[in-house]
């Protein structure tokens, strides 16, 4: 948010804080400045007054609108202007607004998602509360990336999709008698442009009615952020919990309980384990449930816990099931995803991860057809498409498919993706239903090349040299950890994932645990293959 870079339509280096006080805040906006995706069907009905009015189409300039009014001659709908937005804060419409988490450098506050620090009463006023108090350093989902410790918490509202260009944006505001203090009202664009580096979110944005709440973190090449140590992440516990190491735990008989075929080894030489879970629980410090829809599927991942369930079991299930899921905006797509006929689930890291390491994971499919579940590495959000899947298909009961999948083209967004990709899916017989019992799946990922291992027993290696020579961008970049359940579309359900019908839900997918190493820097970067 903040940066010397902005001109003087921004406020740079700001933030909301202490005692800051709001009584209403409109937004009357050019008739072009919604996104024509943000029609009637999308937005809140107008309410009561005292409520939060999101308006298709002009609501009268009524009495109601005229109690705004703070001097002679308030217009509240002045001409050549249409309202779309009119909060009286008399509560916190999360259907319009959201409490940031941010902290940008020049800021000595955190902005906590707490209602507390951005508060609503029945009096219509909203409060922005400033507290000392240490904030302990964390990740957070608008800064995308962690924040440092810091002295005191404070409150951000933001709305939850960008509106314009262009429009009349107002706010009765009283600040605090105090000094050192900056109370705000502005609009920011996040995370958009072409110009940035590898090491930034490139090309994405709040498309139209997006904004991004969660997006997963460009993390250092040991898997973790330098910024995170043992302070930050959960101390080992009992058998069943997830670890976070950021050191290599000993290879004990706790580790060993993982066991499913004769000398697998929970510590292979040469890499590191970070992630260690048993999912047993929710573990809100390493994952996340998405809120994704991509076009070729026919289910809506839901931020549910049916969906994405954990039991004392030691089982995660991912969750299939017949469900009209209204069309609603995706924090993890940061666009609209329409209306689609079922729900399900996918599990992501809420940083990413890489690049390199082995990640392997205890599955076991449901005994039936048209679904894809899936272990699987993606980048998001940035050029060029990298990702390496393992998935199991319910055409495909005694294969798995493989694949890597990168973009030839300068900007993948430009063009259609499957004219823009070099795929290299291919099946390997696993000699087993992997519906019939568990298998554990790896992808080991290494600078020059990428092996798939069911069950200790290697079955492919995708190198670079041979990426290369198609066109292709071998992955080399940082990416988020996924585990999803699927159906594909029926115009590539018979080649792939097959013939479904959704009467045949619901349907399970099923993991014990998942396990992800760090490449270590002495690892011989060939590995032999059993």
């Amino acid at each position: 948010m903040s940066g010397t870079t902005h001109d003087k339509s921004t406020l740079s280096g700001t933030g909301m804080f202490s005692a800051a006080k709001a009584l209403s805040i409109s937004l009357v906006v050019a008739l072009s400045g919604i996104p024509a995706s943000i029609d009637a069907a999308d937005t809140p009905a107008p309410g009561a007054a005292g409520g939060t009015t999101v308006a298709a189409d002009n609501p009268a300039c009524d009495e109601n609108l005229l109690t705004l009014a703070t001097y002679p001659d308030y217009a509240p709908c002045p001409a050549g202007y249409t309202l779309r937005i009119d909060d009286r804060f008399n509560h916190f419409d999360d259907s319009v607004w959201e409490r940031s988490t941010g902290g940008f450098p020049d800021n000595e506050c955190r902005f906590v998602d707490e209602p507390e620090h951005v508060s609503f009463n029945s009096d219509g006023i909203m409060r922005l509360v400033m507290e000392k108090r240490d904030v302990a350093a964390s990740y957070s989902r608008h800064e995308l990336k962690m924040v440092e410790q810091k002295p005191c918490a404070s409150g951000e509202l933001r709305s939850l999709v960008e509106h314009g260009p262009y429009g009349r944006y107002e706010a009765r505001m009283k600040s605090p008698d105090s000094s050192g203090f900056v109370q705000s009202l502005f609009t920011f664009q996040f995370y958009k442009g072409t110009t940035h580096d590898k090491s930034t979110l490139s090309g994405t944005g709040m498309f139209s009615a997006a904004k991004a709440l969660s997006i997963s973190l460009v993390v250092a090449l040991s898997g973790i952020p330098a910024s995170i140590d043992a302070a930050d992440t959960p101390a080992p516990g009992a058998a069943g919990g997830t670890t976070v190491a950021a050191d290599n735990p000993a290879c004990d008989e706790n580790l060993l309980t993982l066991a499913t075929y004769p000398d697998y080894a929970p510590c292979p030489a040469g890499y590191t384990l970070r992630i260690d879970d048993r999912f047993n629980h929710f573990d809100d410090s390493v994952w996340e449930r998405s809120t994704g829809g991509f076009p070729d599927n026919e289910c809506r991942f839901v931020d549910e816990p049916e969906h994405v369930s954990f039991n004392s079991d030691g089982i995660m299930r991912l969750v299939m099931e017949k469900r009209d899921v209204a069309a609603s905006y995706s924090r993890h797509e940061l666009k609209m995803v329409e209306q689609k006929p079922c729900a399900s689930g996918e599990l992501r890291s809420l940083v990413e991860h890489g690049p390199y390491g082995r990640y392997e994971a205890r599955m076991k499919s449901p005994d039936s057809s048209g679904f894809v579940q899936s272990l699987f590495t993606f980048q998001f959000y940035k050029d060029p498409w990298q990702e390496i899947d393992i998935e199991l298909q319910g055409r495909l009961p005694d294969q798995i498919s493989t694949n890597v999948i990168s973009n030839h083209a300068a900007d993948f967004h430009e063009c259609d993706r499957y004219k823009c990709t070099h795929n290299t899916e291919q099946h390997e017989d696993i000699g087993a239903d992997h519906s019939a019992d568990w298998h554990v799946y790896t992808i080991d990922w290494l600078p020059e090349q990428i092996h798939f291992y069911v069950d200790g027993r290697h079955k492919r290696t995708v190198t670079k040299s041979e990426i290369d020579a198609a066109g292709g961008n071998f992955p080399n970049q940082p990416a988020t950890i996924l585990m999803n359940f699927w159906l594909p579309d029926r115009k590539i359900a018979k080649w792939f994932g097959g013939e479904w019908n959704l009467d045949q839900l619901p349907l399970v997918a099923q993991y014990d645990w998942f396990r992800y190493y760090t490449l270590d820097s002495a690892h011989p970067l060939t590995s032999a293959l059993d």
